[in-house]
């Protein structure tokens, strides 16, 4: 499920919509407030971002504070924009993710290589491995 559509359920209920199993239908759920008892939300569990403010601004309206709660951009332009900005955030924190996995890598190659070297230092040391006697 997605997190808007998770985020919507949380906002109805928050409202005061309650679940309605007996109107639920498969892959929809239904919500219901004590305002207005005739009318029946119902939530596509594949539905849209834009689905999803809209079913939260009549979820306002009927709980009475149409004046609030999320707007949809009105211009075609304004929602592109605002699909463009989320993919790059979303492809930015890709880059970032694999660039801190890449730093791992190689930190853990110099902690290798440093044991490696301090390995190595202590058999010269040593001699040709034979215990040295003072």
């Amino acid at each position: 499920m997605k997190t808007y559509i998770r985020n919507t359920k949380q906002e109805l209920e928050a409202l005061g919509f309650e679940y309605v199993p007996d109107e639920a239908e498969f892959g929809k759920d239904a919500y219901r407030h004590p305002y207005e008892p005739e009318t029946v939300l119902k939530l596509w569990h594949q539905a849209s971002q834009q689905a999803c403010i809209t079913i939260v601004r009549r979820a306002y309206e009927i709980a009475g504070l149409a004046h609030q709660g999320p707007k949809l951009p009105t211009a075609i332009k304004d929602r592109a924009r605002i699909q463009k900005a989320q993919e790059k955030l979303a492809n930015l924190r890709s880059e970032m993710d694999y660039q801190r996995r890449v730093n791992n890598v190689l930190q853990a190659e110099n902690n290798e290589r440093r044991r490696q070297e301090l390995y190595d230092i202590s058999q010269n040391l040593m001699g040709s491995g034979r215990p040295r006697c003072f």
